[in-house]
């Protein structure tokens, strides 16, 4: 993928987001690429806490589970970011 980008002039960040989804038979599946960043994302934010914490989750949801290290806290409009 950086190798396409640079060829294409683009010197930055990015980052390739992927899903895993359930079939409509039961199996889990992946989805490996679903749109390419071209900026700084929370998964680089992810992968470092990971070098300094350990952490090995990033989650958004309403209530981070105990012991998460809240990066965006829970606000009115129910959005928050943690790791853990």
């Amino acid at each position: 993928m950086s190798r396409a980008l640079t060829r294409e002039g683009y010197r930055g960040p990015f980052s390739v987001d992927a899903f895993a989804y359930r079939a409509l038979d039961g199996t889990r599946q992946l989805h490996a690429l679903c749109e390419i960043n071209a900026r700084h994302t929370f998964g680089h934010v992810a992968h470092r806490l990971h070098d300094r914490l350990g952490t090995t989750r990033l989650g958004f949801s309403s209530t981070p589970p105990p012991g998460a290290t809240v990066l965006i806290a829970p606000a009115d409009d129910g959005v928050t970011a943690w790791v853990a």
